[in-house]
């Protein structure tokens, strides 16, 4: 990677940052429920999902300066964190700890974190739906496709799997397509975003 495109992605990076911060919710009505969806998305990550979408969305030709596609980054990363947050759960993995800070339910309690968990689930389709210079059908695939990654066959069926295999000895086949279904499964939504968001502005025209 060249310094050029170093600097490209820190400024991808950074717009993606501050439209991620304008997306969420902010005040005191609801006080603990909104701080634990900022803490949560917020705190420094790696933000993989969403920089791989913007990068492969600008190399199949989208423009990363429209607000639609930092939309679509924003959606998805939210939906990352909120499978963070219930990964972390008592019930679950039991984490007290992530990305170097206490754990949502940790600092907010359990109840806390799992609505914080729903709300940014629910926010994030909310975001696509809104999102500027995306066509209608645009938006309605993106949304079906990052709702399948999260389902009964995606997400969902991962983190079962993961938590019945850990009681029970597990091949290499189990192991694989456990974690391609908690991981990969984003991932593959995540380029699947980057597609339509590229096809989107032509479309709208």
């Amino acid at each position: 990677m060249t310094l050029s495109h170093e600097d490209d992605v820190k400024m991808l990076l950074s717009a993606f940052e501050r439209r991620l911060e304008q997306l969420l919710p902010e005040g005191e009505q609801e006080g603990q429920v909104y701080a634990a969806m900022r803490e949560a998305t917020l705190v420094a990550g790696k933000r993989m999902r969403p920089l791989l979408l913007l990068l492969a969305a600008t190399d199949m030709g989208y423009k990363t300066e429209q607000t639609g596609l930092l939309d679509l980054a924003c959606a998805i990363e939210m939906v990352h964190v909120a499978s963070l947050i219930l990964d972390d759960m008592p019930c679950m993995d039991n984490a007290t700890l992530r990305r170097g800070r206490p754990t949502v339910h940790y600092q907010y309690g359990e109840n806390v974190a799992i609505l914080a968990a729903v709300a940014l689930l629910s926010h994030a389709f909310c975001v696509i739906s809104r999102a500027p210079a995306l066509t209608p059908e645009a938006k309605a695939r993106a949304i079906a496709e990052l709702s399948a990654s999260v389902g009964h066959m995606g997400l969902v069926q991962g983190q079962f799997r993961d938590l019945n295999e850990s009681r029970q000895s597990r091949n290499a086949d189990e192991i694989l397509l456990t974690n391609e279904l908690k991981t990969s499964s984003l991932f593959n939504a995540t380029l699947q975003l980057a597609a339509i968001a590229a096809d989107a502005p032509a479309s709208g025209q």
